[in-house]
């Protein structure tokens, strides 16, 4: 067999596991069909990657119970294959997934739970970068409308219906578990690394409306602007540079630019 014809072995059997095509006979010996001989390695796969979904989604494994949750990876899988080389990022449309499905409508506060397990968790894997202090503000007062404002690449911002976090929580402090619900309102989260710390906090409609715009490269005189949704034009400078000074305190600004 020549180096070209063992890539091509190697493809099919690939394509096969992952469910493109059907592995052919020709290529795997007599003892054993390949249909048989293929089904080992489609079977350890997928239990792999469903176990893979249950390590990156621990404590939505643990509300669910072992196997509700088998039952959701599996059919998480055949509608989302893992298309990346590491199994870490496999579940990234589950939140999405669970919304989409009909158990949404009974029980949304599972597409709640799984959105925030998988931000918690990417949040603490994000790339590092330094945070601006409050000196990178000491600019030229002509300046300001024109600053925009970098977010720290591990801030994540959420608006949640249901008590997930709450949820969360409790099954990761081994506490006693509340009764799942909706909220009287949607609820907003800011959640970002502080060192090695994945910190969060629950964000007013102006916070995380102005935060959400900044990491979209608004200006301040458009974050400034936002605010007058909100507050008298009177108020906005000094809740602008409230907010400012949290989040720079709280290292979720990674960069002061101006135009």
């Amino acid at each position: 067999m020549t180096s070209r014809d063992l890539a091509q072995l190697q493809k099919r059997l690939q394509q096969s596991i992952i469910g493109e095509t059907a592995f052919s006979d020709a290529a795997a010996g007599t003892r054993v069909n390949a249909a048989t001989r293929t089904d080992v390695y489609v079977n350890a796969y997928r239990l792999r990657l469903i176990d893979a979904l249950a390590a990156n989604f621990p404590r939505l494994q643990r509300f669910m119970g072992t196997a509700a949750f088998a039952a959701l990876a599996e059919n998480y899988l055949a509608q989302f294959p893992s298309t990346s080389v590491s199994v870490r990022w496999f579940g990234d449309r589950l939140a999405q997934f669970l919304r989409d499905d009909h158990t949404s409508a009974v029980a949304p506060w599972l597409a709640d739970l799984a959105d925030w397990e998988w931000e918690i968790a990417a949040a603490f894997d994000s790339p590092d970068a330094p945070p601006i202090a409050l000196a990178a503000l000491n600019v030229a007062p002509e300046e300001w409308p024109r600053l925009r404002f970098t977010l720290h690449p591990s801030v994540r911002l959420l608006r949640l219906q249901t008590n997930a976090v709450e949820l969360f929580s409790a099954i990761s402090d081994d506490a006693a578990m509340p009764e799942a619900c909706m909220l009287d309102r949607p609820q907003a989260y800011a959640i970002w690394r502080q060192e090695f710390e994945v910190r969060f906090r629950i964000q007013d409609d102006d916070e995380a409306h102005t935060l959400t715009l900044l990491g979209q490269d608004a200006t301040f005189d458009a974050m400034c602007g936002d605010l007058c949704d909100w507050h008298e034009a009177s108020e906005v400078p000094a809740r602008a540079a409230s907010l400012l000074r949290t989040w720079i305190t709280d290292g979720m600004i990674a960069g002061a630019t101006s135009d």
